[in-house]
């Protein structure tokens, strides 16, 4: 750019030198130095010699030549890293890009990254032109979940080679900036190891009503590895009704195995209920998981690797279907004899006290008499019937608590000529038992027929001898067969 468009002299100025100031232009460019002209046109006027009329030919001054220092600097890529972390849940990272100086044609600039497998990006391509060269166009770096456990992974972000028929891009010199420059970012992993257990579906009940849970992994083992979870009941017990405790409840299966294809597939765990025939309510019981290190491959789910290695405990309950019970059997039918014939009845509860607690039954019969057989005299009385053992305990255990218990009733001999009685033997719980649950329980009572071996009569007997007409004398004994029921006298 010059200063003046044209320069006049006069007779009075010509010896005096005018200034043209030339001001170089900026043009954006990094074009270099650059060589231009400054023209001097031919003379007009009407000075004698100077006309270019009055001179034939004219008169033309030559021309300037003039070096445009360029103030551009050398082409090149601006990138500013805004945010260098990415991870798996889906947090970004990104930086911006802009040419450092308008180019001649279109740069492309390709985006990639060099772990597919942990990041994405986006654009894949940048398109500067000489009109947008300073506008900044951001990148975005997506983090790619792997569902590795691989902790947190550096990857690089890579800008170019630059394509480009602007000879100052398409070789941009290594002091300015590489033709495939790379820029570090971290891919934070959201994978952690443990295992997901669900809610329990329901309490088990004692009926055989089940209950259900899953489990999967957190996150996947890695590829070739096993993870082994062994599954157990705090109350198991061993085997039902055999002598043993049968439990609460049991799981199935008791133990679970994850690998690379399955540790996100929810797997099934039912609980059974266990009857243990015992009147012990609504027990609490948990399920405890145990890591098997010694089957598990993958050290991340290894005990205490991780906070849920192995998960926590589940409490759940075992619904009873257990009541307080006695039975008595048989509790009519039967017979003893004043000969000492006896009879037996069985006595049971319907279910096991509490652990640690006994039911304590107390047998008398209605008819037990007053004294020992046989009677002494008149006014004794022997009874009917006497039952053998007085007092039955029964106690938790399985050998025990619901086992039948004999009881023996001998009949006793009262010398009454009263044909066969018909009396009963009663049971009842003594207070002092410990299973309070039987303390309203009222047992049948067992009727008996004691079968009478008595008749009236006299018996003779020790005749001493003969008698003769001569006044002899002999001596008998009379007695009866059976007791008088009344006092009589001959």
């Amino acid at each position: 750019m010059i200063s003046a468009s044209k320069l006049t002299f006069t007779g009075s100025n010509y010896s005096t030198a005018q200034t043209v100031t030339v001001t170089g232009v900026d043009d954006t460019l990094a074009d270099g130095s650059q060589t231009f002209t400054v023209q001097l046109f031919p003379i007009t006027g009407s000075g004698s010699g100077y006309d270019q009329d009055n001179n034939g030919s004219g008169f033309d001054p030559d021309d300037v030549t003039v070096f445009n220092t360029d103030n551009e600097a050398g082409a090149g890529i601006a990138v500013t890293v805004s945010d260098n972390t990415t991870s798996e849940s889906g947090d970004t990272g990104s930086l911006t890009v802009s040419l450092n100086t308008e180019p001649s044609a279109l740069v492309i600039i390709p985006v990639d990254d060099n772990d597919s497998s942990e990041a994405s990006v986006t654009p894949s391509t940048l398109i500067f032109t000489p009109t947008n060269w300073n506008s900044l166009q951001t990148v975005t770096v997506q983090g790619v979940d792997d569902l590795d456990i691989d902790d947190n992974i550096s990857f690089a972000v890579n800008l170019g080679p630059i394509i480009s028929s602007d000879s100052n891009y398409s070789n941009i010199p290594g002091s300015s900036v590489s033709s495939n420059t790379q820029f570090s970012f971290l891919n934070v992993d959201n994978d952690t190891p443990g295992f997901a257990v669900s809610g329990i579906s329901d309490n088990t009940t004692e009926a055989g009503g089940s209950a259900t849970f899953t489990v999967a992994l957190t996150a996947r083992p890695a590829l070739g590895s096993n993870v082994v979870l062994e599954i157990a009941s705090s109350d198991n017990g061993t085997t039902a009704y055999d002598g043993n405790d049968p439990g609460e409840g049991s799981p199935n299966p008791s133990s679970l195995t994850f690998n690379y294809s399955n540790w996100n597939n929810p797997q099934t765990v039912t609980i059974t209920g266990k009857d243990d025939n015992q009147l012990d309510g609504d027990t609490s019981y948990q399920i405890f998981f145990t890591d098997n290190d010694t089957l598990t491959t993958d050290d991340h789910f290894d005990t205490g690797a991780c906070s849920t290695c192995p998960p926590d405990n589940i409490t759940l309950f075992n619904i009873d279907n257990d009541s307080a019970g006695i039975v008595v059997t048989p509790t009519s039918g039967l017979f003893t004899g004043e000969d000492g014939t006896a009879a037996t009845f069985s006595v049971k509860l319907i279910s096991r006290p509490k652990d640690n607690e006994n039911v304590v039954l107390n047998v008398f019969s209605h008819d037990n008499g007053t004294d020992s057989i046989p009677p002494t005299g008149y006014g004794s009385d022997p009874g009917e019937g006497f039952p053998n053992p007085t007092t039955l305990t029964f106690t938790s255990s399985f050998d025990n608590g619901t086992q039948p218990q004999i009881v023996t009733v001998t009949g006793r001999d009262d010398y009454y000529d009263e044909d066969n009685v018909t009396y009963i033997v009663s049971l009842s719980v003594e207070a002092a038992s410990t299973q309070d649950d039987y303390d309203s329980i009222v047992p049948d009572n067992v009727t008996l027929v004691n079968i009478d071996n008595d008749t009236s009569g006299f018996v003779y007997g020790n005749i001493s001898d003969n008698i003769s007409e001569n006044g002899s004398i002999s001596i008998f004994t009379v007695r009866l067969d059976s007791r008088l029921l009344v006092r009589k006298e001959w």
